[in-house]
């Protein structure tokens, strides 16, 4: 069965702000790919301190992994996908929000970064 790993990664802003929120889109798009059969796990940096500690124990049992990232996002994200790829260069690496939708070329072409989504993923 397919499995994919969908993460939030951190940023630089006040977590006390965020305490009670979690990517809305991230949840939408976990709930289809649930109702498509897909098992999904989401892994939310902001929120969990260990998270890199999870990322690598989810990696031996991913096929795909998304990124939601906003601007602020992008140097955690580029760790995150560094290690992701260092891994295993093979599993895909997906990006959706705001920087690949404002930026999408660009975060297309980046070689960590196998797919840019723009606009509602």
């Amino acid at each position: 069965m397919p499995r994919v790993l969908l993460i939030n990664p951190p940023f630089n802003i006040s977590k006390a702000n965020y305490e009670t929120s979690i990517s809305v889109g991230l949840l939408a798009l976990a709930s289809y790919l649930d109702k498509q059969g897909i098992e999904v796990k989401i892994i939310d940096a902001i929120r969990q301190r260990n998270y890199l500690d999870l990322i690598q124990a989810e990696l031996p049992k991913v096929n795909l992994v998304g990124l939601s990232v906003m601007t602020m996002q992008v140097s955690s994200a580029l760790n995150i996908s560094k290690l992701i790829k260092d891994f295993n260069p093979q599993i895909p690496i997906i990006w959706g929000g705001v920087q690949p939708t404002l930026l999408p070329e660009q975060v297309a072409l980046h070689p960590l970064i196998n797919i840019a989504v723009f606009g509602e993923g």
